[in-house]
């Protein structure tokens, strides 16, 4: 219950924010809010690989995803994310996403023949890679925050 809590603390501090664009689109993005405490960059800090990958908008965003789901679920292994579900989605993601190439990288190296394993060869293809790849990236983000809000 304690993480709940402190995961509840850490999402009052963030703020879904919008920007209009210079070709009248609107882009949402997830920031913390003004005034906020030293330990919630602290924990934006280590969610991006401890300063290793520049502040990124999909990164800010699995941190608000994963900080509802502490907040609300009575264990951190029940927190898993869902990837996104359309392809423009993921390869926003993989073009943009900070850890993006890491995170496929991993997969074909070390879990591809077991995920592939798993799903149907009709499904098997490049959504399942980048999905597999996202699933695996939104899992180190969690442990990061997770550890930062142990911390």
């Amino acid at each position: 219950m304690v993480l709940a809590k402190k995961a509840a603390e850490a999402l009052s501090w963030l703020e879904w924010r919008e920007q209009l664009r210079e070709d009248g689109s609107i882009r949402s993005y997830v920031a913390a809010r003004d005034g906020a405490p030293e330990w919630i960059q602290e924990l934006i800090y280590a969610a991006h690989d401890h300063g290793r990958w520049l502040p990124d908008d999909h990164v800010y965003e699995a941190v608000y995803r994963i900080l509802e789901a502490l907040a609300r679920e009575a264990s951190e292994d029940d927190v898993h994310l869902e990837p996104p579900v359309t392809y423009e989605e993921l390869l926003a993601w993989l073009t943009d996403g900070a850890g993006a190439i890491e995170a496929v990288d991993y997969v074909l190296d070390e879990i591809v023949d077991y995920v592939l394993d798993e799903i149907p060869v009709s499904r098997q293809g490049l959504w399942t890679l980048l999905a597999a790849a996202w699933g695996e990236w939104a899992e180190e983000i969690k442990e990061r925050v997770v550890e930062s809000l142990q911390d």
